[in-house]
């Protein structure tokens, strides 16, 4: 059997340096994980990823302590990038 993912993506997530350890960063990506439970889509999962460059070390610890993994590492140009991504119950489940 094929197994069928839906796919959502968060781009440029970034809390001001002067907002930062009050909560906001999680508050946005609890908000965006909702939404796509909320979702009512017919697939087997839902699958958040997120990407940011592996030099930008706190955001790299940010989704790891909201237990994405690293799915993928590639070169950008001269940037190395890191994706992470995080199943999310979603929807209703196909058969």
């Amino acid at each position: 059997t094929i197994k069928r993912v839906k796919k959502y993506e968060v781009q440029r997530l970034l809390v001001d340096a002067d907002y930062r350890s009050r909560g906001i960063g999680r508050a946005l990506m609890k908000f965006a994980e909702n939404f796509v439970a909320e979702q009512n889509v017919v697939v087997d999962d839902c699958r958040m990823v997120a990407t940011t460059f592996s030099a930008l070390k706190e955001a790299n610890a940010f989704y790891k302590a909201r237990e994405y993994t690293r799915v993928e590492e590639k070169m950008v140009g001269k940037m190395l990038m890191n994706t992470y991504g995080k199943t999310i119950e979603c929807g209703a489940k196909g058969s």
